[in-house]
């Protein structure tokens, strides 16, 4: 029994010394050159390592200290910044001299994006008047952009994706501005041809100026599957929370549940089923077919359960007695252009969608008085 014993306690001595012999032989320098050159490749912007990474024995990958991307300046531009970050190596490959990715884990990720303001009024009557007196002269049509080319499958494959207390920072110049916090992520099974199961949450604050023009939380749970361009999604349910605002806290929760695929080269979404759920324990149930390309056309038949108008209108009289957005801070707002015949920038006359919609309702209720068996 002793002998075993200590057999045993040899044969893992060895083994650890083997992964720990291999592991040392890890070129720390060469793996961080070679995603920066992948991120500088996908985004024009290599991703910068500000300290030195350190090698992990158990499990067996790197331990990575602050890193950034990106640049703003001048008030505009995208950047992000990791506080912290680990990256878990496949055991067994590393003994043929290969090294697969595993896992990634990012620390406090910060995503930030700032842009110019919109173009001032005058400006846009400067360039109303330019073109009002070139009217007569033939404008040559814009050139088409040839659709973009999606892999038929995914670049990258994981066991594991964490993003831990991310952030998301937004602000468009013209004190409009968003700030996403709290950002939990985790995508598991990350391969080829195969459900990956992704869950999300997050709270987030929407301002102008200095109102609060929307705040709450959101949660997304899937399975997600990305097969010939396209994204398959299954048991996807997204619920939102409203905190303060303009939707007031009687207005939520809100759950949308639902499958189906979208076709990213034709725009096709396609919803086998949809169930949404309001508050005062309304459902919908939908089937749709929604193509978003040049011609939008919208098929499918939506349900809905008894529907409580009479509260719903006293929701709405509360969301318009809050307090509406800073009129200070809100940009000058000009009267929009009419869109009957608007024409695309090509000449070409804008189309009508194209609508083919089946929708039933078990009833619609206004205190004592009611309508059942609505269909449309």
């Amino acid at each position: 029994m002793k002998r075993a014993l200590l057999w045993s306690l040899g044969i893992t001595a060895l083994i650890a010394g083997v992964v720990v012999a291999v592991i040392s032989r890890i070129d720390a320098g060469f793996i961080i050159k070679q995603i920066a050159a992948l991120t500088e490749r996908a985004t024009g912007q290599a991703l910068v390592c500000e300290n030195p990474p350190e090698i992990s024995f158990f499990p067996p990958g790197l331990s990575l200290g602050k890193a950034r991307w990106g640049e703003i300046s001048k008030g505009q531009g995208m950047a992000a910044t990791v506080k912290s970050g680990t990256l878990v190596l496949e055991l067994f490959p590393l003994f043929s001299g290969n090294m697969v990715i595993k896992e990634i884990r990012l620390d406090n990720p910060v995503f930030e994006m700032r842009g110019n303001a919109p173009a001032s009024p005058e400006g846009e009557k400067t360039g109303t008047a330019s073109a009002s007196q070139g009217q007569h002269a033939a404008s040559p049509p814009p050139p088409t952009s040839p659709p973009p080319d999606y892999p038929a499958d995914l670049p990258v494959e994981l066991e594991r994706l964490v993003l831990r207390q991310g952030e998301i920072l937004w602000d468009d110049g013209s004190n409009k501005r968003g700030h996403a916090k709290n950002i939990n992520l985790s995508v598991e099974n990350l391969r080829r041809r195969e459900e990956a199961a992704v869950q999300c949450d997050f709270t987030f604050d929407v301002m102008q100026g200095k109102t609060d023009v929307l705040s709450g939380t959101l949660a997304l749970d899937a399975k997600l599957r990305y097969e010939a361009a396209t994204l398959i999604f299954r048991q996807s349910s997204v619920t939102f929370t409203p905190l303060k605002g303009r939707i007031p806290k009687d207005a939520g929760p809100v759950q949308l549940a639902c499958e189906g695929s979208f076709a990213l080269a034709k725009e096709n979404l396609r919803l086998q089923t949809l169930r949404l759920t309001l508050p005062y324990n309304v459902k919908i149930q939908a089937e749709l077919d929604l193509l978003v390309g040049k011609n939008l056309s919208v098929k499918g038949k939506v349900q809905s359960s008894v529907i409580p108008a009479d509260k719903y209108a006293a929701l709405l009289k509360k969301m318009d007695s809050l307090p509406a957005e800073d009129a200070k801070a809100a940009p000058a707002r000009t009267a929009a252009p009419s869109a009957a015949g608007k024409k695309h920038p090509s000449g070409e006359k804008t189309s009508w969608p194209l609508v083919d919609m089946r929708i039933s309702a078990a009833g619609v209720h206004y205190g004592k008085l009611g309508l059942n068996d609505i269909a449309v």
